[in-house]
């Protein structure tokens, strides 16, 4: 029989609601014009659904030994993506990597 507890539905929302900000990333990845718009979307996306998924895992699990590892890998995750994605786009920039994918002149 399953286990249909308050907590375990709670944890399926988070994987779906995870989900979804893949999958808006992807789209995002795919259609959007430039590299910056694109790690924008990136970043944010992965930042929330990595949270979301790390919450739904600590609610759904059953023991608590392994939650104060994944509070620590949340928080180190949560703080390293944005900063990444802002040395990343800060380099490209730097290098001249432009605003527009098409070369110049056209």
């Amino acid at each position: 029989m399953t286990d249909l507890s308050f907590f375990s539905i709670l944890g399926m929302l988070f994987f779906l609601l995870a989900w979804f900000f893949l999958l808006v990333e992807a789209y995002g990845l795919i259609f959007l014009r430039n590299i910056y718009s694109r790690m924008l979307i990136s970043a944010l996306a992965d930042t929330v659904a990595m949270m979301l998924i790390f919450m739904a895992i600590l609610l759904t699990q059953r023991t608590i030994q392994g939650a104060p590892k994944l509070l620590i890998l949340l928080l180190f995750l949560m703080a390293m993506n944005p900063v990444t994605s802002h040395l990343i786009a800060r380099s490209a920039r730097r290098n001249g990597v432009g605003l527009s994918d098409r070369p110049e002149g056209e």
